[in-house]
């Protein structure tokens, strides 16, 4: 007659008929009769309670593996936040913990890697507690970047954790419950006591077995966590590469340099898109109206301001301060702008008095005496255009007690009486003098 199994008491284990002790737990076992016991000792049948505890026993092997991936997500998780944290510093450098705003997102940013990582060590022995957690920040983290512009990639990652994460929640919770029902189910394997061990006996050789085995995939799994910051460093490594920016002292101490050796065309030439661009155009005029164009000021050492995105660089004059507005290249650092001091026109009541004088004065010489040379060809051009479509080349009406209002911005206007009506005229403040800028004739 065939010898059925025996099963453990403790684990419910099905052993050899000669075991002395459970393979799978260390639990001593009772003393057997020979080999050819008969059927009457033969254990009875499988009873529904024991059945159940079967079931109940394969369905948390089940969650159990369901843990292992759960925490393989975590440590996917805890290296995403990780990651992105070190890309954050990276773009905005200071000024990621600048302002409350900034210093929110970075603590909250903190938050969720560390408990990432901290999830990815100790769910197995706490699960519901850290996938809750991690559930709880991830969810938040998601509806923060719906809530702001983002990218669709971005946003359906943090949609897989969150989502992941929630069903890590359910799977740890039906292993609480089971664990309350049976006490015996544990996710990690609990050392055996001495009192239970048997000294080289078949439970201590399961024992070495299950340590080589355990200490092979503890080695594999450093393998791979190797291989993964390996790969990671030369991503990060790559990344900080492909998105370094030049230093900005190299293009300003350029601009210092080109200052003092009063060469406003190669200033102009720093700028982004070049001499040509309207704001170099820009700089050079507004040099001209200061009355820098042989001369400019001495400048004092810069004061830089900047961040991955902009710079800015400071010079003190003696009457006000030059501050020279920068932005990122490929190649280096581009001007962008450069803002010269506040003008401190004179008093425009020369000049006013001037064009008067010149508006009686018969033909059109002196009239366009009064315009900047630089702008006769084109300006001066237009005066004697509306000049002749009156017929005032030689004379023009007498006009009457002018009327300047307050200057602004470098420019006055003013009005004369002039029969049938009132000529209006703007002078433009150029150093050191003031010049005809726009006029405007009586109605017919």
């Amino acid at each position: 007659m065939t010898v059925p199994d025996r099963t453990c008491a403790v684990c419910e284990a099905d052993l050899a008929p000669d075991a002395l002790a459970c393979t799978l737990c260390g639990a001593v076992l009772g003393v057997h009769g020979p080999a050819t016991q008969t059927a009457k000792h033969a254990p009875a049948r499988p009873t529904a309670e024991r059945v159940e505890q079967t079931l109940r026993r394969h369905e948390f092997d089940r969650a159990r593996r369901t843990m292992q991936s759960i925490r393989a997500i975590f440590g996917v998780a805890a290296i995403g936040s990780l990651v992105f944290l070190g890309l954050r510093h990276l773009s905005l450098g200071a000024a990621a913990y600048s302002g409350l705003g900034n210093c929110f997102v970075m603590a909250w940013l903190w938050l969720t890697a560390i408990a990432s990582v901290a999830g990815a060590a100790f769910v197995l022995r706490a699960p519901l507690p850290w996938t809750v957690v991690a559930a709880s920040l991830w969810t938040t983290n998601c509806l923060a970047l719906s809530a702001i512009a983002t990218t669709l990639t971005d946003a359906a990652i943090h949609a897989v954790f969150v989502i992941g994460l929630w069903v890590a929640v359910g799977q740890a919770a039906r292993i609480r419950a089971m664990q309350a029902a049976d006490p015996n189910l544990q996710l990690v394997r609990e050392r055996i006591s001495d009192r239970r061990r048997v000294r080289d006996g078949v439970a201590e050789q399961a024992r070495d077995r299950r340590r080589d085995a355990d200490s092979a995939r503890r080695r594999q799994r450093l393998r791979l966590f190797a291989a993964i910051a390996v790969l990671g460093g030369i991503v990060f490594t790559g990344i900080a590469f492909a998105l370094r920016i030049p230093a900005v002292e190299p293009t300003v101490e350029r601009f210092a340099a080109h200052w003092r050796e009063r060469d406003v065309n190669a200033i102009a030439a720093l700028f982004r898109g070049g001499a040509g661009s309207r704001r170099a155009i820009a700089f050079r005029d507004a040099v001209e109206q200061h009355g820098w164009a042989e001369a400019l000021p001495a400048l004092s050492e810069p004061q830089i301001a900047h961040t991955r995105h902009f710079a800015t660089a400071t010079f003190a004059l003696r009457h006000g301060e030059v501050v020279v507005r920068l932005d990122p290249d490929k190649a280096g650092w581009l001007v962008t702008e450069i803002e010269l001091p506040e003008l401190q026109p004179t008093d425009p009541a020369s000049a006013i008095a001037a064009f008067a004088k010149a508006w009686t004065t018969e033909g059109t010489e002196a009239l366009l005496a009064t315009v900047r040379p630089k702008s006769r060809d084109r300006f001066g051009k237009n005066v004697l255009t509306l000049l002749t479509n009156r017929g005032w080349q030689r004379q023009r009406p007498q006009l009457g007690t002018a009327d300047a209002a307050r200057p602004r911005n470098a420019r006055v206007q003013v009005e004369f009486p002039c029969a049938p009506g009132s000529l209006e005229v703007t002078f433009e403040y150029w150093a050191p003098n003031w010049y005809l800028f726009g006029m405007k004739l009586p109605d017919r």
